[in-house]
């Protein structure tokens, strides 16, 4: 029984399904149909929406064209309820429900990678100051008969086991964050109920993990397996730092770091003064104690 009156129940979804456009959680649905004859017969009514699935070969374009033109037609045939309506927008269901929140993922997104490639500068320069004061350590290494291939595979296996510390950390960070997200999250942001930390997501963690260091990783390992043992045994044992190379590449990347992040910084600053400029915009009233709220009461009421 709903308001009163007997229905039929002709199908249950099971408890992951969510409706793709409302993030609202929907108890049930109900066929146009329930509000009567009239509200189907009434071409005032534009507030519909309609979801589909387009034909193999056809482009979201060419859909749009075919609709627009059932408007204009529609127009000549209903002036009185239809002369208004100058066209149909047909948009795929992923823009529909990212919508105007796109632009701010992608700058999240590009802060994350600010973030991460700082701190991979910042690590490959700490690998590359501890392959330096081992620099006597690996001549000794290749002198006995070991290969740079051999060298830079221990190398990087130390690197890995980093990786896969640092991976493991961020999953535990993300599955922590997961929760205090939803809690005091923003609520325009599309779907924030269901982000979770799941297979794929770990899955990604350690390819990007592991990716970026051996990306970064192999730029110490590279440095500090030169075939110069004569040379490196002379500055081991006058307790060099890596040489005039090894010192300018840690330069590159220190500068690096400091120019990443006054890049982060600022545009953060611009964010929070944005934000600012916002609370303080007078929006005609006294917004003190009140709320807003949005109430369907049952035809039979």
């Amino acid at each position: 029984m709903l308001s009163s009156r007997p229905h039929t129940v002709i199908g249950v979804m099971p408890p992951s399904w969510k409706f793709p456009i409302e993030d609202e959680h929907i108890d049930y649905a109900l066929p146009l149909q329930y509000f009567g004859m009239q509200m189907l017969n009434r071409r005032g009514a534009h507030f519909l929406s309609v979801v589909g699935r387009l034909k193999p070969g056809v482009s979201v374009q060419k859909a749009e064209a075919e609709t627009t033109a059932i408007v204009s037609r529609l127009s000549k045939q209903y002036p009185d309820t239809n002369m208004n309506l100058i066209g149909c927008a047909v948009v795929t269901l992923h823009s529909d429900v990212v919508g105007n929140v796109r632009p701010a993922l992608i700058v999240m997104l590009g802060a994350v990678a600010l973030v991460l490639l700082i701190a991979c500068a910042n690590v490959a320069n700490l690998l590359l100051a501890r392959a330096a004061s081992r620099r006597r350590e690996i001549a000794i290494r290749t002198a006995l008969g070991a290969s740079r291939a051999l060298v830079i595979r221990q190398l990087l296996c130390e690197s890995l086991l980093l990786a896969v510390l640092g991976g493991a950390a961020g999953l535990l960070l993300a599955w922590w964050g997961v929760d205090l997200l939803g809690a005091a999250g923003p609520q325009g942001l599309p779907h924030l109920g269901q982000i979770k930390v799941n297979t794929t997501v770990a899955a990604f963690t350690f390819v990007l993990a592991i990716g970026s260091t051996l990306l970064f990783g192999l730029i110490p390992a590279l440095q500090v397996s030169r075939p110069a043992v004569n040379e490196s045994l002379q500055q081991g044992a006058k307790g060099s730092t890596g040489g005039i190379h090894g010192n300018r590449l840690r330069a590159f990347l220190v500068v690096s770091q400091v120019s990443l992040s006054l890049l982060l910084l600022a545009g953060a600053g611009l964010l929070i003064k944005s934000f600012l400029n916002l609370r303080a915009t007078n929006p005609g009233f006294d917004p003190v104690r009140l709320m807003t709220l949005q109430i369907n009461l049952p035809r039979v009421r």
